[in-house]
């Protein structure tokens, strides 16, 4: 169905759930466009119900006339939500991170000056850039304030770093 998102839980295979459904009625089988492993299915279903509330066609039906990028970005951030709040609560003091993604941690706040942003802004535009994104700025910035004393990189960027396929060793 062009133009709609089903979203949905089962705590069986996706596949099978998506067959499933096209036996009942619908003109055509469902494309998979990607599932989401989850401590808790049911408040991410919900959650992301309550969230696209306005796109959804039917209020009885799981549809909503959003992109398939749109909805997995919300679902990716719900996620990561549930597993920051799982950490805290048995790790206190610890976040996840994944390994291409590790900063200093004195570096966003120096991109957020030079960016007149705040520290907050800074760190959430991380979730949806990846390095390579961000490569491009910071080589502006950094041409930028050549020889200002103002700028400090505690580590190498990862341009500079020893060749280590874009990962860091050690605890994180």
């Amino acid at each position: 169905m062009p133009g709609l998102v089903k979203i949905g839980r089962t705590t069986r295979s996706v596949e099978q759930r998506a067959n499933e459904l096209w036996q009942t009625g619908v003109p055509t089988p469902f494309v998979v466009e990607f599932s989401i492993l989850s401590p808790d299915c049911e408040g991410m279903e919900l959650r992301a119900h309550e969230f696209f509330h306005e796109s959804r066609v039917d209020g009885s039906r799981e549809f909503f006339r959003v992109s398939p990028g749109v909805a997995f970005l919300q679902l990716q951030n719900d996620l990561y939500f549930q597993v920051e709040s799982i950490v805290e609560e048995y790790i206190p003091g610890h976040s996840v991170v994944e390994d291409e993604m590790i900063l200093d941690g004195s570096f966003p706040s120096i991109l957020a000056t030079h960016f007149n942003m705040h520290t907050f802004q800074m760190v959430d535009a991380y979730q949806y850039l990846t390095p390579e994104d961000m490569s491009p700025a910071v080589e502006r910035m950094a041409k930028d304030l050549a020889g200002e004393e103002k700028m400090v990189f505690p580590r190498p960027l990862l341009k500079d770093a020893p060749e280590t396929g874009g990962h860091t060793n050690g605890p994180h």
